[in-house]
């Protein structure tokens, strides 16, 4: 083997579609033998296509949300970095993601800024009655 400590690697096709157009991308995944990860290496050693697909796209489902949280909410420059405050801001944002996602908005800051300049919208989404 050409790579000592390599044992598994697939080629990975992502197709999207961004604003009627559609792009490609041919990404390589490799698994290695790292120090430490015998459990790891166990459960993915036997894995199956569909297995690896679907932790694949469960790792960008997770890298997904914190694009949201850094671009639209800016975490990665957000100067609170005492006490709680990280992992309250961190829920705080997870929960306006939540809210706002089934709303049928093309982005979470297409949301953010259609709230922001009609303050009485955001009540029905609340479960809130403007009444």
């Amino acid at each position: 083997m050409a790579w000592p400590g390599i044992w598994l690697t697939c080629l990975i096709l992502v197709i999207r579609g961004v604003r009627h157009t559609l792009t490609s991308l041919l990404l390589a995944a490799v698994a290695a033998v790292l120090a430490g990860a015998r459990s790891f290496t166990a459960i993915t050693h036997h894995a199956t296509p569909a297995q690896l697909a679907g932790w694949i796209r469960g790792h960008w489902g997770i890298e997904a949300l914190h694009h949201i949280r850094d671009v639209t909410y800016g975490e990665d420059a957000s100067q609170i970095c005492t006490g709680n405050g990280p992992q309250v801001m961190a829920i705080l944002r997870n929960l306006g993601i939540a809210i706002l996602k089934p709303g049928g908005y093309p982005s979470i800051a297409a949301a953010c800024r259609y709230h922001a300049a009609t303050p009485p919208a955001s009540w029905p989404p609340l479960g809130i009655s403007p009444s």
